[in-house]
């Protein structure tokens, strides 16, 4: 019968362990996990121009429960994979967008994102 425990990383998926050669890590964990070092350098100029442009929007956003949370005064909400597709999809794949979204999502514990106000 074989063994399960929970994803050594989060904790939510459960996977085998009842052979060494199992991995200790979801699906999910481990694609996040295999980047190169080109993969990091995107990853790293699109999370910048990211945060250029949309934050979270407890940030900057007031938050009137009577009309349903925040009220997003510069647009949004956002998603985060959406707007990466729309501007950067010429450039990289699809693939390579949402894990990039999800990373911004997990490293922020947002989801749902504000557009940064306008300085000018």
């Amino acid at each position: 019968m074989p063994a399960w425990k929970p994803c050594h990383r989060c904790g939510e998926t459960m996977i085998r362990t009842d052979a060494p050669q199992l991995p200790t890590l979801c699906p999910r964990c481990a694609a996040a996990q295999q980047w190169s070092h080109a993969d990091d350098a995107a990853y790293l100029r699109l999370r910048a121009w990211f945060f250029a442009h949309y934050t979270d929007p407890a940030e900057v956003c007031p938050y009137v429960s009577a009309e349903g949370g925040y009220q997003h005064l510069w647009g949004g909400p956002y998603d985060a994979f959406e707007v990466l597709d729309e501007h950067w999809g010429h450039a990289f794949t699809e693939t390579f967008l949402a894990s990039v979204a999800t990373r911004l999502e997990e490293e922020t514990d947002c989801v749902e994102w504000s557009a940064v106000a306008d300085e000018d």
